[in-house]
């Protein structure tokens, strides 16, 4: 199993130290500051399980993810992706290299290869959303990484049993959870979200804070906000920017370039683009415009 040398491998254990046939190998993987990987792919289904920090990912075809701590995302095998370099505290994350079959020849069966072909099937129907990791899951993750650290031999043969036991739990209960009835997201936490985003218009503010905010995936929130409001939020925070300049040019004096900095967007010239590409109108155009119309209606 190759590991991009931009990874901050801190430990590794693998398939012959495990033993149970559908493990290609544990990793533990810290970043201490801001890191990246090179676009890569594996041979293997990966499920990350997020411990500390906060990682974003680019995946092909699904753009950017953000793994969270307590976080878990099924990266399919041969499917590229890379760490970007944005993580702002210490980080920690345990991957699971699942093999694509089950090895015909393994020295421990605990499950059966029809066993092992449906937990790949759940797996991969929820991939690359991340998901919550219920506690129960946590201190078992948490346990195996103990096991798990730079430069060791491979833990003795006892507690090599408790490591594949270890193994065999976190899979299963992982199974469970993606198999597990999808709990509804409170309509509130979406309003939330546009209040957020309504709330901080004037700042520059980045799609990350809301994200850190309401505490979902990148994805996840994306997907749940724009079945909320039918729009992704950058595109919900530029329309209400906008809706904000239009009630200022029909209702102040206000210079351009002061409106475009009370709405959250330091560069005039920018703004302007902004602004006819959402109006069909330059701001100034607007402007006398709204006033030949007399009363008006925002759209």
């Amino acid at each position: 199993m190759a590991i991009s040398s931009y990874e901050h491998l801190s430990g590794r254990l693998g398939s012959s130290t495990i033993g149970l046939g559908w493990l290609d190998g544990v990793t533990v993987l810290e970043s201490v500051k801001a890191v990246s990987t090179r676009p890569h792919a594996h041979p293997h289904t990966e499920v990350i399980f997020g411990l500390k920090g906060k990682f974003t990912y680019r995946i092909d075809t699904v753009g950017e993810v953000t793994l969270g701590a307590g976080m878990g995302l099924v990266i399919p095998s041969r499917v590229r992706h890379a760490l970007l370099d944005d993580v702002d505290t210490p980080g920690k994350r345990l991957g699971f290299h699942l093999l694509r079959r089950m090895a015909s020849s393994r020295r421990f069966a605990v499950f059966s290869s029809a066993d092992y072909d449906g937990f790949r099937k759940t797996l991969l129907a929820k991939a690359y959303l991340p998901f919550k990791l219920p506690s129960c899951l946590i201190t078992s993750i948490k346990r195996l990484a103990g096991f798990i650290n730079p430069g060791a031999a491979a833990p003795p043969s006892p507690e090599q049993g408790l490591v594949r036991i270890l193994c065999c739990s976190i899979l299963y209960e992982t199974v469970a959870t993606l198999s597990g009835p999808t709990i509804p997201v409170r309509p509130q936490l979406m309003e939330e979200a546009v209040k957020f985003l309504e709330d901080h218009h004037a700042e520059r503010i980045r799609i990350a804070d809301l994200v850190r905010h309401i505490g979902y995936g990148r994805a996840r929130l994306f997907e749940l906000f724009k079945r909320h409001t039918g729009l992704a939020p950058n595109d919900y925070l530029l329309r209400f920017r906008i809706r904000k300049a239009q009630a200022l040019l029909a209702e102040t004096s206000l210079p351009v370039h002061e409106i475009a900095r009370s709405v959250g967007v330091t560069s005039p010239g920018y703004f302007s683009v902004l602004f006819k590409r959402q109006t069909g109108h330059a701001p100034a155009d607007y402007r006398e415009w709204i006033k030949g119309m007399g009363d008006f209606t925002l759209p």
